[in-house]
């Protein structure tokens, strides 16, 4: 279960500690990381109910907010099947951008 849980308001934007160390934000890090994860599992979970809750009906309405759950259909180049089948039109139009990932371990 979640405590001690802070929301984050425009009036409260800037409790931020002053952090002084490298190690300390990667510490800071972590512990946030950690309650967004926890805050993402619950998200998740009690979607997951009003989910099950709605059955095949695309949108409900409860405690003065409408909740819709709609069925769509997205089209996705097959970027496989597309470099094996026509490899000269893929290198044609591929581009390659070099990013940089953060993560902490």
């Amino acid at each position: 279960m979640i405590s001690n849980v802070n929301v984050i308001t425009k009036e409260n934007v800037d409790i931020a500690p002053k952090i002084i160390t490298t190690a300390d934000a990667v510490k800071q890090l972590v512990k946030i990381k950690s309650k967004s994860e926890q805050l993402k599992a619950l998200e998740k979970h009690y979607e997951e109910i009003v989910k099950a809750a709605m059955g095949d009906n695309d949108k409900l309405e409860i405690a003065g907010h409408i909740i819709s759950y709609s069925r769509y259909t997205e089209k996705r180049l097959d970027w496989t099947a597309l470099k094996l089948e026509e490899p000269e039109l893929y290198q044609k139009y591929v581009r390659e951008n070099e990013r940089r990932r953060f993560s902490i371990k």
